[in-house]
């Protein structure tokens, strides 16, 4: 019974270390983030390797900010947040006019990434990390992805992929990505230093390797539950002003007739880009528990199911 004090499990609090990948030009000295990485394909479900929804940044009357997701994400669903927002975008008051500033929906993608080469935290080099990013560089991404001229880019491939050029540069406190860019050859996926081949032994690899990788399917779209709509319609009525009356505006039963497509046109927001907001929700929930529903934007993929993808290329090596 003479146990040594360095063999005890003293539950000490040890914090985490964040699936996301938050690379920010404002933390560097010279205002300037160098990284590559590769995307990568997301090993549960290759058709779900983008993930795309809208969010709402809302502070409550204490001050108190958090992200809600949007139900605008599922196409056909209105959102409370967005339907105040176009009301309040409409009126002739200059104050709620501000008011609907506050109220700016963002475009939020979620991607699994290697980080191959960081140059600002090389401690992260060879992890699987989820990448988030706004429209701004998912526009700059679909330009190579689908080029007017030349081969397009096969951005999730395991053999024929190309790495992601993230340079990043400081615009006031948040990242410009205007200077990203594919590199302009194609490279198989290396791990721990060696370039990945069609044979048994790294496919093997990969598929280890690939296991690892954090959930993606943790930052997709979530319903409401009852403790997030009463926080939602909290903070829409704490937005009423003298003679309009949000209880109605926002009502998730509301009547209103407008057609959401007009809504959604209406109150298209800026890129959001600029948001270097964390997510509130990361905790791993097991794939088994999840119940389906449909997604609010399914990204066609050129690769095949990541198991078909491999096995096929084992038959293959044994013909």
């Amino acid at each position: 019974f003479n146990v040594d004090v360095d063999d005890v499990d003293f539950h000490d609090n040890q914090k985490k270390e964040s699936d996301l990948y938050s690379p920010k030009a404002k933390d560097t000295k010279n205002g300037i983030y160098e990284a590559l990485i590769r995307f990568l394909p997301n090993p549960r479900d290759t058709k779900k390797s983008l993930i795309r929804k809208y969010t709402y940044f809302l502070r409550d009357a204490d001050g108190n900010g958090k992200n809600y997701d949007s139900p605008s994400t599922i196409p056909g669903q209105k959102c409370p947040i967005q339907q105040t927002y176009y009301k309040l975008d409409k009126s002739e008051s200059a104050v709620e006019k501000k008011m609907a500033k506050n109220l700016n929906r963002k475009d939020n993608y979620y991607v699994l990434v290697q980080i191959v080469d960081d140059k600002v935290n090389p401690s992260l080099n060879g992890k699987i990390k989820v990448f988030k990013f706004g429209k701004k560089l998912k526009a700059k991404i679909d330009a190579e992805r689908n080029p007017t001229y030349g081969e397009k880019v096969q951005m999730f491939h395991l053999f024929e992929g190309k790495n992601f050029h993230l340079r990043l540069t400081r615009q006031g406190d948040f990242n410009n990505y205007d200077q990203c860019a594919f590199l302009k050859d194609s490279s198989p996926l290396e791990i721990d230093g060696v370039k990945m081949s069609k044979s048994k032994e790294h496919l093997a690899i990969i598929r280890d390797y690939m296991s690892q990788a954090p959930e993606l399917e943790n930052f997709e779209y979530r319903p409401w539950d009852e403790s997030t709509e009463a926080e939602v319609m909290a903070i829409l009525r704490s937005m009423k002003s003298p003679g309009r009356n949000f209880d109605e505006v926002s009502s998730r039963r509301s009547t209103h007739s407008e057609n959401i497509d007009e809504i959604v046109n209406e109150v298209e927001s800026e890129d959001d880009d600029n948001s270097e907001i964390e997510e509130t929700r990361t905790q791993r929930r097991p794939i088994s528990n999840r119940t389906s529903k449909k997604e609010p934007e399914s990204t066609s993929l050129d690769d095949e199911d990541l198991d078909n993808f491999l096995e096929n290329l084992e038959e293959d090596l044994d013909k």
